[in-house]
């Protein structure tokens, strides 16, 4: 190889390695911190069952069952820190919103 050729070539790397090291570290859905509860049952019988968390560090968290009638969402903002909560039932084979515990299909 010519020597600039090499030259070139250590430069680019450089660069690479340079913008890379100031880049922000993957987080979670876009910088986002997620945590779903589960449930099951109906109304004064809701039953928690589980949860699972993406973090900002992108690690997924869990614990118990990992779906049921009823699932419960926190979006944190990982910079910002606010918090949009949501509601879902599950019918039909989808999740579609909903209160926590009214049972609107049947399960």
């Amino acid at each position: 190889m010519k020597a600039k050729t090499v030259t070139r070539f250590v430069l680019a790397a450089l660069t690479v390695l340079v913008v890379s090291s100031y880049s922000s570290p993957v987080r979670a859905l876009g910088g986002s911190d997620v945590v779903y509860y589960f449930y099951t049952g109906c109304d004064a019988n809701l039953t928690y069952v589980g949860y699972r968390e993406l973090t900002c560090d992108s690690q997924v968290l869990r614990s118990g069952q990992q779906g049921g009638w009823f699932m419960e969402m926190y979006e944190t903002d990982c910079d910002t820190s606010n918090q949009i909560h949501t509601t879902w039932e599950y019918c039909s084979g989808a999740w579609r919103a909903s209160n926590l515990g009214d049972c609107t299909c049947s399960h």
